[in-house]
């Protein structure tokens, strides 16, 4: 019972703590400052629409131009082996095995 009666005056005791306290506000200066800036703003310049195009596409060319200096680069590698290399691999390399 005496456990009971604690633990109601601790709940009244929390539910009655913010009695008396004030709302927090701004002081007068910052709140000038916000609608000043609201009124002239003074901010970031969006990219025109043809230039976002422009670099979209110059993006596009470098990423196919670089795709296809890769593709050739690596094709003429392997129609052109070493002068190093045994020539036994190279017979190797040219028929198909097979395991079953």
């Amino acid at each position: 019972m005496e456990n009971n009666r604690q633990q109601e005056q601790w709940i009244d005791e929390v539910l009655h703590s913010t009695q008396g306290m004030l709302r927090a506000e701004p002081s007068a200066g910052f709140m000038a400052g916000i609608e000043a800036k609201l009124r002239h703003p003074q901010g970031k310049k969006a990219i025109s629409f043809p230039i976002k195009w422009a670099a979209a596409a110059m993006l596009l060319l470098a990423l196919n131009i670089g795709s296809v200096v890769y593709a050739t680069g690596k094709a003429h590698k392997a129609a052109t082996p070493a002068a190093d290399t045994n020539p036994f691999a190279r017979e190797i390399q040219s028929q198909n095995l097979y395991n079953y």
